[in-house]
């Protein structure tokens, strides 16, 4: 049985009997042990290293995990009022529908041959004319059906006039004609008061 040898107070030399000396046996010993402590498993690395990585950053702000949310919420289309039609937009609208009815009925009076036949032709163009200003350009509408109002106060009102001092049935169309165009006129009017005073409003300061 041979002796297990005896090693030097220093650790690097060893001298065993029988079968000479060995160098540096401890040294051996030590890596021997701390390769065993160095080899890991795979998964246990990785549990480790990513858990030194969450400590070395700290945990995730709240605010990037609520970024994207709070960006599509907070977004300038999504705060921005939606502009619903003005009033006058859907009474000139009407206003319009009345004018091209008219016309009608007045293209119809002078295919038939009826008496003012020339006449009935021409305002086909002008009630026509007029509800497209109402419609397309109601700045300009103001002028032209001030302009109408004005001639079909002379006509429909001297004839509802005359129907009203005769014995004869009275021309409720006619004074439903002059009722119409001072009501157009009164409509225009207001919406361009309004637009003014709208305009020389402060605008409203941006939101933050």
């Amino acid at each position: 049985m041979r002796d297990a040898g005896l090693v030097s107070e220093d650790g690097t030399t060893a001298w065993v009997p029988g079968g000479g000396s060995t160098s540096n046996a401890s040294s051996e010993l030590d890596g021997a042990l701390l390769g065993r402590d160095v080899v890991q498993p795979a998964s246990a690395a990785a549990s480790t290293d990513s858990t030194s990585r969450v400590r070395e950053e700290g945990p995730m702000p709240q605010s990037c995990t609520a970024a994207r949310p709070s960006a599509i919420e907070e977004s300038p289309m999504s705060r921005a009022p939606q502009r619903s039609a003005s009033p006058y937009v859907y009474a000139r609208s009407a206003c319009a529908l009345i004018l091209g009815a008219t016309a009608a009925n007045h293209a119809l009076l002078a295919f038939a041959g009826a008496e003012g036949e020339g006449r009935h032709a021409v305002f086909v163009g002008v009630n026509l004319s007029l509800g497209a200003l109402l419609v397309l350009r109601p700045k300009w509408a103001l002028l032209a059906a001030i302009a109408l109002g004005v001639q079909q106060l002379g006509s429909h009102g001297t004839d509802f006039v005359r129907s009203v001092r005769a014995a004869g049935p009275v021309d409720w169309l006619s004074l439903g004609v002059v009722i119409f165009f001072a009501l157009l006129v009164t409509l225009l009017v207001a919406e361009r008061r309004t637009a003014h005073t709208r305009a020389r409003l402060p605008a409203a300061p941006p939101r933050s």
